[in-house]
């Protein structure tokens, strides 16, 4: 259980240092003309919302008191497999994001 909640902290840490990423890429990719461009990017943001929502309550989940019952545990795994799902979405949207910025 203590690597899982460390491997949560350190998903959280890369999380934050993405939002600082997408917060850059919002202004440097706004600047152009190519609307298809900021359109995808704005995707991206809404991606990263959710992740970001998703990584917080797997943290908030899987470091309570319930993660002693096979309830909590499962709730745990579900925020983690979120996590996942969000993720995937925002891997997907930064590579189309490359390729309709480039």
């Amino acid at each position: 259980l203590a690597q899982c909640l460390v491997d949560i902290d350190s998903i959280s840490e890369s999380v934050a240092q993405g939002a600082v990423d997408v917060d850059s890429a919002i202004v440097d990719c706004g600047k152009g003309e190519d609307s298809v461009c900021a359109d995808t990017v704005v995707d991206v943001v809404g991606d990263f919302a959710s992740l970001t929502e998703a990584v917080a309550a797997a943290a908030i989940h899987c470091e309570s008191e319930d993660m002693s019952t096979i309830a909590g545990k499962k709730q745990c795994i579900q925020d983690v497999e979120a996590s996942a799902t969000a993720l995937k979405s925002v891997v997907y949207g930064v590579e189309k994001a490359a390729s309709d910025c480039a």
